[in-house]
């Protein structure tokens, strides 16, 4: 007699989950920040946490400090650089039921190293205080960066065409993109992902 595989549990389901559980409140009740800022959280610790182990904060309080969504954020919802030289930078859009994602939120996230290059330098003047401190703590010549754009969102042809071109160049290190990665994920990417 054959078994019956119970339903997968989708990444929507288990975030609202998740996030109810770690606030004590609906997530429909949650602002569009703060219900960005709970994807950001529950990505790093239930997805990335398993696939890399130490990629990520196992602090509580440096994880809050390196979630910086808001204004002046640069086109970053996260950056965290790990002891070994590992650099993690997230960007999270919630986005409601059949929303479609914006070309232009994945080109900021993937033109965002040169800027924040430049921020370091003491060059970029519209990127928040606490973003800058961060990425101070950066060694932009050895450190390998992953970076992920996370969304809720569905894919068009243009967002599919700005994912193919990738990561823009630091245009001082010109190694940069050997030591990068760019990785993608819509709501169907998400759901493979959550199962781990």
């Amino acid at each position: 007699m054959k078994q019956r595989s119970s339903p997968k549990v989708q990444f929507k389901d288990r975030l609202i989950e998740w996030s109810q559980e770690d606030l004590g409140v609906s997530f429909s009740t949650l602002n569009n920040i703060q219900q960005s800022r709970q994807m950001i959280k529950f990505f790093v610790l239930e997805v990335l946490e398993k696939l890399y182990p130490g990629i990520v904060p196992d602090d509580e309080g440096e994880l809050e400090s390196s979630i910086i969504d808001g204004s002046g954020d640069g086109g970053a919802d996260f950056l965290y650089r790990a002891d070994d030289g590992q650099v993690l930078i997230i960007q999270a859009k919630y986005r409601g039921k059949d929303a479609p994602e914006s070309a232009e939120a994945i080109g900021r996230l993937c033109d965002l190293p040169e800027r924040l290059y430049l921020c370091s330098q003491g060059e970029q003047e519209s990127i928040k205080k606490d973003l800058v401190e961060l990425t101070t703590q950066i060694d932009w010549a050895e450190d390998r960066f992953r970076l992920y754009f996370i969304t809720t969102g569905k894919t068009g042809d243009t967002v599919q065409d700005r994912v193919d071109q990738g990561l823009g160049q630091v245009s001082a290190f010109p190694d940069f993109l050997e030591r990068s990665e760019f990785r993608y994920l819509d709501l169907q990417g998400l759901d493979r992902k959550s199962v781990v």
